[in-house]
């Protein structure tokens, strides 16, 4: 199939890797080899990555066709070379399969590329290292956003599958740098939670950042069904420790210019997440209702002594989630995991809206409707999207069409009555067939 079969917008986080396009743009996930190594030989991408790029780049095609997606067999092909490319095909296809619904793929494809991973040594700061040094940090990348992405999935679809951080090993490099393949300064995971006592001016790149949001994340699900108060206020700490240490330039996600940093933003998205994930059990918005989207975000109640406390830290960082797409310019970016980002910080908005008193509640139903909106271009892309929007109008229809006595008069009944109207409403959002589709908590 050529190139021009599918039309690509130049802001797309993804384009054809062999098209000879001039937009070549950063994205969040940006572990392949950059575009002036493709250019020095345009024969560098092995067949099943070329192919996994092209399924990825297709969805933001208006004509997303199945081309792609029944190739990807190809990478699970025995014949493949099980290298690092091969893990970088694995984990854009486990990114997509996710954001499509579909389980089986995205499950096995993610397990093929944790296995591999660790069996070639790709945690080890000694992999390849005899290569090129962009390649090195290529082979860097790819093992941190595996570390992420599957922190990310073990939230959003319940698999309570996490990778262990390798202390000594060096964190992605900064990412004008990796671009225009320059002379990269290595520090570890290590050094990085020891930067708060050092006297080094060291620039943390937004990638190191991200990892750092993640390994945070990943702590607070390992407490997510602790009482314990010690563990709980560590944790915050770490968030907030976290976030006085940026510097001024990694605060908002945004470069000099005003551009967006991928990186940066989805590091942001992270620790926000990690924030609501961690107060919003501990708060009395989740006793309000039982309401859930395919995202996993229905936490469960944890008592906690100090209730408000959380409450209004979940309120916080909602509201820090939402900022993240009002910054924006444009969504066609945006990784798929901001999706049930946006659904995690509508929950808690929504939640709120019940507990105050009309019109107090009117910024609230400013972000939601911004949330609704950016699913909305989201959805354009990845089915994902569509179906969590379609799940918080319904419950944004519930909630802000009734007074909050009128809601609390009412039982705890959830939302989402049955699996069945989750079935539902996928078929009617989505045209494939329901079989096969990865359905997080239902």
């Amino acid at each position: 199939m050529s190139p021009q079969s599918h039309v690509i917008p130049a802001s797309s986080a993804w384009v054809l890797a062999y098209s000879g396009s001039n937009a070549w743009p950063p994205s969040s996930y940006c572990f392949i080899l950059p575009r002036r190594i493709y250019l020095q030989d345009r024969t560098i991408f092995p067949a099943h990555l070329r192919n996994a790029i092209c399924f990825i780049a297709s969805h933001h095609s208006y004509d997303c066709s199945d081309v792609y997606r029944k190739r990807n067999n190809l990478v699970f092909d025995p014949n493949t070379p099980e290298d690092g490319f091969k893990v970088q095909a694995l984990l854009l296809l486990t990114l997509a399969s996710y954001a499509r619904f579909e389980r089986d793929l995205g499950n096995g494809a993610l397990t093929a590329a944790i296995n591999l991973a660790l069996r070639i040594g790709l945690n080890s700061n000694t992999f390849a290292c005899s290569q090129n040094p962009v390649f090195q940090e290529s082979w860097i990348r790819t093992w941190w956003e595996l570390y992420t992405i599957t922190g990310l999935i073990s939230l959003i679809g319940g698999t309570n599958v996490r990778l262990s951080q390798p202390n000594h090993m060096a964190l992605p490099t900064h990412c004008e740098e990796y671009e225009t393949c320059q002379t990269f300064q290595y520090k570890t995971i290590e050094e990085m939670q020891q930067r708060f006592s050092t006297e080094a001016n060291f620039k943390w790149s937004s990638f190191a950042y991200r990892v750092e949001a993640m390994r945070i994340l990943s702590k607070i699900l390992d407490i997510s069904n602790d009482t314990a108060g010690s563990r709980c206020d560590a944790a915050n700490a770490s968030v907030s420790s976290f976030l006085l240490s940026l510097p001024p330039d990694k605060r908002d996600g945004l470069k000099k210019d005003g551009e967006i940093d991928e990186v940066m933003s989805c590091a942001l998205m992270i620790i926000h997440l990690a924030s609501v994930c961690l107060h919003l059990p501990r708060s009395n918005l989740t006793g309000l209702r039982g309401f859930k989207t395919v995202c996993g975000n229905e936490r469960g109640r944890i008592v906690a002594e100090e209730c408000k406390a959380h409450h209004f830290a979940a309120l916080r960082s909602a509201k820090a989630l939402s900022n993240l797409i009002s910054s924006r310019t444009s969504l066609k970016t945006l990784s798929p995991c901001f999706s049930c980002a946006i659904a995690f910080a509508a929950v808690v908005q929504l939640s709120e809206c019940l507990v105050r008193k009309l019109p107090e509640s009117d910024y609230l139903k400013e972000h939601v409707q911004l949330e609704l909106s950016a699913l909305d271009v989201l959805g354009e892309t990845w089915p994902i999207a569509r179906v969590v929007r379609g799940q918080i109008a319904q419950f944004s229809r519930e909630v802000l069409g009734k007074s909050s006595q009128d809601m609390f008069s009412e039982s705890l009944s959830p939302v989402i009555p049955d699996d069945q109207w989750l079935q539902d409403l996928i078929a009617e959002n989505l045209d494939m067939p329901s079989d096969g589709f990865f359905i997080p908590g239902v």
